[in-house]
C-alpha cells in the first residue's frame, strides 16, 4: 500500500509537473500569438495609414483651396461691402453739397433782395428829405413872404 502510495505520489507530482509544464507552453503560445496578432495589427495599421496619407493630403488640399476660396469670396464680399460704401458716402457729400449750393445761392439772393430794398428805402428816404427840405424851404419863403406882405 506504501508503495503504491508512493507511486500514486509520485504519479500526481509528474502529472502536475506535466501540467505545469504544459501550462508554461501553453502561456508561451498565446504570448507568441498575441505577440504575433499585436504585429499584424500593426502592420495592417501602417499600411492603413500608408494609403490613408495621400487621402488625407488630398482631404487637407481640398480644405486648404476652400478655405482659400472661402476667404476670396469674404475679401470680394468686403470691397463690394466697401465699394458701396463708399458710393453711398459720395452720393451723401454731392446731395450735400448741392443742398449747399441751394442754401448759399438762397442766402446771397436773400442778402441782394435785402440789398435792394434798403437802397430803395435809403433813396425813398433821400427823397423824402429832400421834399422836407423844400418844404421847410417852401414855408421859410412863405413866412418872408408873409412878413414882407405884412410890412408893406
Amino acid at each position: 500500500l506504501n508503495a503504491y502510495c508512493d507511486h500514486l505520489d509520485q504519479r500526481s507530482t509528474a502529472v502536475d509537473d506535466e501540467l505545469v509544464q504544459r501550462q508554461r507552453q501553453a502561456e508561451a503560445l498565446v504570448q507568441n500569438q498575441v505577440r504575433e496578432s499585436l504585429q499584424m495589427i500593426q502592420e495592417q495599421h501602417r499600411k492603413s495609414m500608408e494609403q490613408l496619407e495621400p487621402r488625407y493630403q488630398i482631404i487637407e488640399g481640398q480644405m486648404k483651396q476652400s478655405q482659400e476660396e472661402q476667404w476670396q469670396q469674404l475679401n470680394k464680399h468686403q470691397q463690394t461691402f466697401e465699394d458701396k460704401v463708399e458710393e453711398h458716402l459720395q452720393e451723401q457729400w454731392q446731395q450735400l453739397n448741392k443742398h449747399q449750393q441751394t442754401f448759399e445761392h438762397k442766402v446771397e439772393q436773400h442778402l441782394q433782395e435785402n440789398q435792394e430794398q434798403m437802397e430803395s428805402t435809403v433813396s425813398a428816404m433821400n427823397s423824402l428829405e429832400m421834399v422836407v427840405q423844400e418844404l421847410k424851404q417852401k414855408s421859410e419863403i412863405d413866412e418872408c413872404k408873409t412878413a414882407v406882405d405884412d410890412e408893406l
